[in-house]
């Protein structure tokens, strides 16, 4: 990695008050839990390993959204259906460019619907 890169995923764990370590392996989880979901043989790995499916993983905003949630602990643990919230304490931060007015995100609420769409409220 280099040290532009490292700098940047330190500030980044210290702008969400993780350490790079933990900020890397949620990275990591969601992104080898996502892929689950497509691919056999990595459903497979995690079985073999004793590792249970993470109940967000079929959640379009399972990942880095995740970390501004302010439904992160009820949905971990399965008793959120909802979609992302942003939560209060990163509203503070919220640039002028929100969530929904990056592509993807207005792409996922046009699949998603009225109902589930990704919010920021």
């Amino acid at each position: 990695m280099s040290d532009q890169c490292h700098a940047v995923l330190k500030d980044y764990a210290n702008a969400w008050d993780m350490t790079m370590s933990e900020v890397m392996y949620e990275a990591i989880r969601s992104f080898i839990h996502k892929d689950s979901e497509y691919f056999e043989h990595i459903s497979s790995l995690l079985a073999f390993r004793g590792i249970s499916i993470d109940k967000r993983t079929s959640k379009q905003c399972y990942g880095h959204l995740c970390f501004a949630c302010k439904h992160r602990t009820a949905c971990g643990a399965g008793l959120y259906e909802g979609s992302w919230e942003m939560n209060a304490e990163a509203k503070q931060y919220t640039a002028l460019r929100s969530p929904e007015s990056i592509p993807g995100i207005q792409r996922q609420n046009k699949e998603l619907g009225p109902q589930e769409s990704i919010s920021v409220s």
